[in-house]
């Protein structure tokens, strides 16, 4: 019986020299049943989280400093080069079947042999796991594949150490002083339709350009809503004409040209959108976003649409577990956590609002570095519509500093915030805190 397919792991190990973005097809190194395959495959995604060019040198040179000798290196591309052609998507889903099928096969071998050894208990436990598809949990490695991961992680860290702490990039005013370390936590919040998911846009933007891999998990806005967002920031297209469907001639050529632009520079940003928006499937995400593709922030949009029920809990009881499991997820991997928050309706529209007004507030406000509030003044949508009233933002905790700035911001072509100069809403007044 035959599980394994070396040939097909060289195919795809091709694919990924030629389209790197192939890495992202969800193929793991523990996929690969040889170890120079498994060890080309950990090399190439220790070079793309370093931010090189994926290459036989680059690779061939992570190869080398991973103990193959240079005639191996040489070999293993051959060996590639001659691989038949196959679809990434054919060889992902042959490969994560493959390991499936031994370990599968494993869980029945070890049932087996304990059932024999007359081990009851212990043989319908291994087969109920098995049986169950729950082999994925308990993960049987050899010393060589540990080490490899291990190398991976340390490289990981290294590279996160030396530029540990990152700029936010909202805004020019915010720029310098909001700095995010491994580990800390900040929170953005606002009513709904005011402008967090933009701001976090702006902040991955910024990222994006600085060529920093940064990680999104969307819980509600799916994908071509982040595409449009996109759309807006870097092709300063308004994305909400594109929508209704009334778009002219020199408005598509506009798109197109954008579309060009934007997909030909390097990407640096990796998104996901938990689609059952359970608190595991995000976690996961976060995970993935770090380990596979080299994330060194993470953003999450929003807590309050995560489901966790707990039996007998109240909604803040389910939203303080959620954030604390977010949190400790991130300080595991040794990240910072951007995380989206809801604020509730306050009483006086015409008042800035306070951390009370953290919907569900508990541990949110308790275990943040930074929280920024977010909010559209009553008066300035009575002056100038909703659409056309600008969002405002202050800083209401920030651990390392005394400062805590408001900004302004108009709203731009594909809902992109642009900072202004701040001034006060223009009606009747009121006591601000």
């Amino acid at each position: 019986m035959n599980l394994s397919n070396p040939q097909l792991e060289r195919s795809y190990l091709q694919l990924v020299l030629d389209m790197p973005e192939a890495l992202d097809a969800g193929v793991s190194p523990e996929h690969m049943t040889e170890a120079i395959n498994r060890a080309t495959h950990a090399a190439m995604i220790a070079v793309r989280m370093r931010g090189e060019p994926l290459d036989t040198v680059t690779v061939g040179h992570e190869l080398e400093r991973r103990g193959f000798d240079r005639g191996s290196v040489a070999q293993q591309f051959d060996a590639i080069r001659q691989a038949p052609l196959v679809s990434t998507k054919a060889a992902a889903q042959v490969l994560r079947g493959l390991h499936e099928q031994r370990s599968l096969y494993e869980q029945a071998t070890l049932g087996a042999s304990l059932a024999v050894e007359a081990k009851v208990d212990e043989a319908r436990d291994v087969l109920a796991r098995a049986a169950f598809g729950a082999t994925s949990a308990l993960e049987v490695f050899s010393i060589r594949q540990a080490v490899e991961s291990a190398f991976v992680e340390f490289e990981r860290v290294v590279n996160a150490q030396q530029t540990s702490y990152l700029r936010l990039g909202l805004c020019e005013t915010l720029d310098n002083l909001l700095t995010v370390g491994p580990g800390d936590t900040v929170i953005i919040a606002a009513e709904t339709n005011t402008g967090k998911s933009s701001l976090v846009f702006s902040s991955v933007a910024s990222l994006e350009t600085r060529g920093i891999p940064s990680g999104l998990v969307s819980i509600e806005d799916p994908k071509e809503d982040w595409g449009a967002k996109a759309l807006g920031h870097f092709g300063e297209m308004n994305t909400t004409a594109f929508w209704a469907g009334k778009v002219s001639q020199s408005e598509w050529l506009q798109a197109t040209n954008a579309v060009n632009q934007i997909t030909s520079r390097p990407q640096h940003a990796r998104m996901a959108v938990a689609k059952s928006g359970t608190l595991e499937e995000v976690c996961q995400a976060m995970s993935v976003l770090v380990r596979v593709h080299g994330a060194r922030i993470l953003f999450v949009d929003y807590i309050q649409a995560i489901q966790h029920a707990m039996k007998g809990a109240t909604r803040k009881q389910e939203v303080d577990t959620v954030y604390r499991r977010l949190q400790a997820t991130a300080r595991l991997l040794g990240v910072p956590l951007v995380l989206t928050s809801q604020l509730s309706r306050g009483e006086d529209d015409n008042r800035e609002p306070t951390v009370k007004r953290l919907k569900e507030s508990g541990d949110l406000e308790n275990g943040a570095q930074v929280i920024m509030l977010v909010w559209v003044d009553k008066r300035d949508a009575e002056s100038n519509g909703w659409a056309n009233a600008p969002v405002r933002l202050k800083v209401a905790k920030l651990k390392r500093a005394p400062e805590r700035p408001r900004v302004m911001f108009t709203r731009g072509p594909g809902g992109v915030l642009h900072e202004v100069e701040w001034r006060e809403p223009v009606g009747k007044t009121s006591m601000f805190t």
